[in-house]
């Protein structure tokens, strides 16, 4: 089969990624999963101009879903990783990332395993505090995806932040 690509700025296939995500999310934590949109143009974004000339402006979301633990204790720890990838390590790719794949298996989508898995057994605990679990976009072109997280904690009352558990690269080869 062809790889797919989780980039950022291919918003149709990462969009499908996306609803998959969510879905999966939410069968796991028995939480609705929210999305969070933003967007991503030469003004948020100077990262832009190495893939040629781009004058538009690319639909991102972030995905979060929160676990009530039992209110023992006030506060909220976040258990994050980002699902978007890049292949710039690919020779020829920041060229012709319109049709090369950037699938990210291990610039993501490790991260993105193991959110998923902690939210599975996390889940099921009787915790004395929330649980908040992020899937961030737009992170390759300059924690895009981070940056407009922080811009919604007061909406979605993440209350004091315990702790983050944020999941990068966690397969990546050494050698």
């Amino acid at each position: 089969g062809e790889s797919r690509t989780r980039f950022v700025l291919r918003e149709a296939p990462l969009r499908l990624v996306a609803d998959s995500l969510v879905a999966r999310l939410a069968r796991y934590t028995g939480a609705v999963v929210e999305r969070f949109p933003f967007s991503i143009d030469s003004t948020s974004c100077a990262m832009l101009g190495r893939f040629g000339s781009i004058d538009s402006s690319y639909a991102a979301e972030n995905l979060v879903a929160r676990v009530e633990g039992s209110g023992a204790v006030s506060g909220v720890l976040l258990v994050t990783a980002h699902y978007d990838a890049i292949a710039s390590r690919t020779s020829g790719w920041d060229a012709n990332w319109r049709t090369w794949p950037a699938p990210g298996a291990d610039d993501n989508a490790t991260g993105v395993a193991a959110v998923m898995e902690a939210a599975r057994v996390l889940s099921r605990l009787d915790l004395p505090f929330d649980v908040m679990f992020v899937l961030f976009s737009g992170e390759e072109l300059g924690v895009l995806g981070s940056r407009a997280f922080i811009d919604t904690l007061p909406d979605i009352g993440a209350g004091r932040i315990m702790g983050v558990l944020n999941c990068d690269m966690i397969g990546y080869p050494l050698a």
